[in-house]
């Protein structure tokens, strides 16, 4: 592909599909090319698509971040960045859970979470009362 992509951010599947299906609607006057990144199709099939070529790339944030690491979705000039549903978007959940939590990833979470919700629980008060560990040997075929 010779240009970056315009980039479209929606935080779910059913509403990029939606924000594709208008931009395609339009893009059929201004010959644009638009495409969907979404999860749950091949990521081999969204890599061949946009080696192709897309004008304007609409997806989910999990899937857009995907192509990106793989460095198939360059970045550095995008002309159009639209953020659809921001105050969602913006909104995230960050869960941490570790049986042992450091006290320098105590200190992360203070500085870069608002209103973090700690559950810390004691070694001594942990058990594994109640849950059902176990286990299947099975051989190698030939």
């Amino acid at each position: 592909m010779n240009r970056t992509p315009d980039l479209v951010l929606a935080p779910t599947i059913e509403l990029a599909q939606q924000i594709q299906k208008v931009v395609i609607s339009l893009g059929d006057y201004l010959k644009a090319a638009c495409y969907a990144c979404i999860g749950g199709r091949s990521i081999a099939s969204d890599i061949h698509v946009l080696e192709q070529g897309a004008h304007i790339v609409v997806g989910t944030p999990g899937r857009v971040f995907d192509i990106i690491a793989r460095e198939h979705l360059r970045t550095g000039h995008i002309n159009m960045f639209v953020l659809d549903e921001a105050d969602e978007m913006l909104n995230i959940q960050v869960v941490l859970m570790s049986a042992t939590m450091p006290d320098d990833v105590l200190h992360v979470t203070k500085r870069f979470m608002r209103d973090p919700i700690r559950i810390l629980v004691r070694k001594e008060e942990l058990t594994l009362e109640g849950i059902l560990q176990f286990y299947v040997f099975v051989e190698k075929e030939e």
